[in-house]
């Protein structure tokens, strides 16, 4: 046990969560901000591409102002908890871009909202059961092996034993 690898563990750690976390506040914007131009009254491809281009603008803004309490209680969580980073980024996802079109009054923005949110969650379990089966195949192999080195020295102690 090295006290360094332990302290550079933890501290890349938390550094981790920081930047998925930051990741989390831009994507929520600019999911927002699209979501916003989308949803008005002169749709047009620019429109949303330049919405995407103003989350993280809005993020810094807003950081300062109304939103930041929210994101400095949702930082403190979202590092030091020890649950899955994965639903922690969707609840900060789906905050952050329900707070940018909280004044929508379109029912069509909250569609959208709630289709894009939908469609992350879905692949975030995907992923996170891509990641589950890739290792329960590779315990599978190593249980294989196991088995196989068991039987073997069971063989032994019994060829030994006559």
């Amino acid at each position: 046990m090295d006290p360094g690898d332990i302290f550079g563990e933890t501290i890349w750690h938390w550094i981790k969560r920081s930047l998925i976390f930051i990741s989390g506040l831009v994507l929520g914007g600019s999911l927002g901000e699209m979501i916003d131009a989308a949803s008005s009254r002169n749709f047009s491809p620019e429109n949303v591409l330049d919405g995407m281009l103003d989350g993280p603008e809005w993020i810094l803004g807003s950081l300062l102002s109304s939103i930041g309490p929210l994101v400095i209680g949702l930082l403190c969580v979202f590092v030091i908890s020890s649950w899955s980073g994965y639903w922690w980024w969707f609840g900060t996802v789906a905050l952050v871009s329900a707070h940018v079109i909280f004044d929508e009054e379109e029912i069509l923005a909250w569609g959208i909202w709630v289709l894009l949110l939908a469609m992350l969650a879905a692949g975030i379990r995907t992923w996170q059961m891509w990641k589950r089966n890739k290792w329960a195949a590779e315990l599978a192999v190593l249980q294989a092996e196991n088995a196989v080195m068991l039987a073997e020295l069971v063989a032994d102690e019994t060829d030994g034993d006559d």
